[in-house]
């Protein structure tokens, strides 16, 4: 179920430039001595993430996890499940233009690189430690290309911060020390 959703959340067009915060809480009351919910509980919140280009996208990003975070605790909800979708743009290092890719990345304006693609990313984590990357790649010659749903376990490792800089927030969401 969980690959499946995440597969949903990779379905995005180019030029959406959008990301996705979905949540899935249940009440607090409604979790079991084993830590699951009652499945009939549960509810799942989508966050529509647009930053313009008067914020900067991954601040703007963690404050909405930020907002998610404090719903839930208004609502007294115990976050289980968070996936976080991000549209971006990607140059594939090594070749003559790397030093173009690095000043365009640097003024943020990578889109305009003459070997860019438009990529979707994936990240998601869970409550018992679990998390997942994904990835699609929207234009270019590889378009509709998608990696396999990848299932991480284990501490998070320094290359997940590649994937997913707002992972740290994304896994205190729901409950995760790391």
């Amino acid at each position: 179920m969980i690959t499946r959703h995440i597969n949903g959340l990779l379905k995005s067009e180019p030029g959406d430039v959008m990301h996705y915060l979905h949540v899935v809480s249940a009440p607090a009351s409604a979790i079991g001595p084993l830590g699951l919910p009652d499945e009939e509980k549960l509810h799942v919140a989508i966050f529509s993430i647009a930053p313009d280009d008067t914020v900067d996208a991954a601040e703007f990003t963690v404050k909405t996890i930020a907002a998610a975070h404090a719903d839930n605790d208004r609502e007294d909800r115990v976050p289980m499940f968070a996936a976080i979708s991000q549209e971006t743009w990607a140059v594939k290092t090594g070749g003559a233009n790397d030093e173009l890719a690095r000043q365009l990345r640097r003024q943020q304006r990578l889109r305009e690189h003459p070997d860019v693609v438009e990529i979707t990313f994936v990240y998601a984590t869970c409550r018992d430690g679990r998390r997942w990357r994904a990835q699609r790649i929207l234009t270019g010659p590889d378009a509709d290309f998608s990696r396999d749903v990848e299932l991480l376990v284990g501490h998070p490792n320094p290359g997940e911060a590649f994937w997913a800089p707002w992972g740290r927030p994304l896994r205190r969401l729901v409950g995760q020390q790391a």
